[in-house]
């Protein structure tokens, strides 16, 4: 994705002209970077696209002490962003689950399998946060971010599915939707980002009232050495 990222853009562009895009990106990590100050990359919404693609073009997987990685801190980020009230679209790109036995299956009697922080939060030092995973995702329909989860391993499967049941309670089950990673990922990106931009476009023309701010987020998780597949 790194490599096409402002291929991606322009034909987005070209696909809605009228729109304005704006770009971010968070890459995450786990609590273990969390403690040595080197968790996230993160980038606010921008329309300097060729900024972005700098400091995310050699980005690699690593770091993490387990199969697990930090998604509700990722979302929190997400959270954080400078949204507008346009189009709102974010892509979560992992192999990995949220840390929380309820979110996976992962067996917790295999040291290489499990997860090290089971209750979902880290436990290690009072200032570091703990994040409620279903609050930040919750909140993610609440402001109508249309949520698009690309499944790569099965290890996601769970989450996933946690994900929607969130968004469904919401009734916006209509902003969620998971894809499986294949080849022509960046056509996924593209069309998913077009018809959403397309279908915003529709309803301000019917009401009257145009917005001027489209956005969307990419998320990569950066995972472990010991746990991760090459994305």
């Amino acid at each position: 994705i790194q490599k096409n990222l402002l291929k991606i853009i322009e034909k987005i562009k070209d696909n809605c002209p009228l729109a304005t895009d704006y770009l971010g990106f968070i890459g995450y990590k786990d609590f273990y970077d969390l403690e040595l100050g080197d968790e996230y990359t993160d980038i606010d919404l921008t329309i300097d696209y060729n900024s972005v693609y700098d400091q995310i073009k050699d980005i690699q997987e690593d770091g993490g002490d387990d199969v697990p990685e930090d998604v509700a801190g990722a979302f929190k980020k997400g959270l954080e962003k400078s949204w507008g009230n346009g189009a709102k679209i974010a892509f979560l790109i992992t192999d990995s689950p949220c840390h929380g036995t309820e979110y996976h299956d992962l067996d917790q009697n295999n040291k290489l399998m499990k997860d090290n922080y089971p209750k979902g939060y880290y436990e290690g030092e009072e200032d570091f946060e703990k994040i409620d995973i279903k609050h930040v995702v919750k909140e993610f329909a609440e402001r109508d971010i249309f949520l698009v989860c690309f499944n790569i391993l099965k290890f996601t499967d769970k989450m996933f599915k946690k994900f929607h049941d969130i968004y469904r309670d919401e009734k916006k089950s209509e902003l969620f939707s998971i894809e499986k990673y294949k080849k022509n990922i960046d056509k996924i990106i593209i069309q998913k980002a077009t018809d959403l931009m397309k279908e915003k476009e529709k309803k301000f023309e019917e009401t009257g009232v145009r917005r001027k701010k489209r956005n969307y987020v990419m998320y990569e998780a950066k995972l472990g050495t010991e746990t991760t597949t090459d994305i």
